[in-house]
């Protein structure tokens, strides 16, 4: 197989502030800002934390929760900004996001620009993402627990009009349609999947977590080995225990 892995997952992220990284999908976005906000503070590197959507409440426990008004030329070095609405906390807009990496250009940004009612696959909507003008790095998330599963219980919008076509899934032999690697190769990387609507000359990579919820590790290698002729990076692991357990993947084709 064409790829290798780097020592430390963290090792291919950003450590300069300025940078704006923008994780859309489902699956294990929020868990996977969290982990990454996590080391940035454990490494005293200004993070900032934040969504154009919204998240659940008890997300970045670690973070102080900060109303930003635009006018604050001084924030602390961790924080999430939004503030608390019944059971979400809501973020900010796009263009709020774009005002805040020009406002604090020491901080590296982390913003969750959608949602997937905590599945693990999306059809997203022609309008999303949400993505900021000012993201420098664009992370696409999709959940390993989805394989194997029947697709009405694993993808977010199944069978909304206009949205799925019926050669995304194929039936088994009771004739449910089920979740397997082709579908989501398919939803990555057909005309208006997750990779095309990444912003033109953003940098992507891409994030497959869920992995302990996932049996087929053979189908999973031969997966990722398609996809690497796709996208040279890609994160893989599981962010449920205490320590994130993640490697970076890389692309042995694709090296100078």
């Amino acid at each position: 197989m064409g790829f290798e892995f780097l020592d430390n997952w963290t090792d291919m992220m950003p450590r300069n502030g300025g940078h704006v990284v923008s994780v859309f999908g489902g699956g294990g976005k929020s868990s996977l800002i969290e982990a990454w906000a996590d080391w940035y503070i454990e490494n005293k590197i200004p993070v900032i934390v934040t969504t154009t959507v919204h998240v659940g409440c008890d997300q970045f426990p670690k973070l102080e929760l900060h109303e930003w008004d635009g006018s604050s030329t001084e924030l602390p070095d961790a924080l999430f900004i939004g503030k608390d609405e019944a059971e979400y906390r809501n973020g900010i807009s796009m263009d709020e996001v774009d005002k805040l990496s020009q406002t604090f250009p020491e901080h590296v940004i982390l913003v969750e620009v959608d949602g997937s009612r905590s599945l693990p696959m999306k059809l997203h909507n022609d309008d999303e993402p949400l993505f900021p003008k000012s993201t420098t790095l664009a992370v696409a998330v999709a959940g390993l627990s989805a394989i194997g599963d029947p697709v009405e219980k694993v993808l977010h919008r199944y069978n909304r009009d206009g949205l799925i076509s019926p050669e995304i899934t194929t039936e088994n032999k009771s004739g449910n349609k089920i979740w397997g690697w082709d579908e989501t190769y398919e939803l990555l990387t057909r005309e208006n999947g997750y990779l095309a609507r990444v912003p033109e000359d953003v940098p992507v990579l891409l994030a497959f977590c869920q992995m302990d919820d996932c049996d087929d590790t053979i189908g999973f290698f031969q997966f990722l080995d398609k996809m690497m002729e796709v996208v040279p990076l890609i994160l893989v692991g599981d962010l449920c225990s205490h320590e994130p357990r993640m490697k970076a993947f890389y692309s042995t084709e694709h090296e100078s």
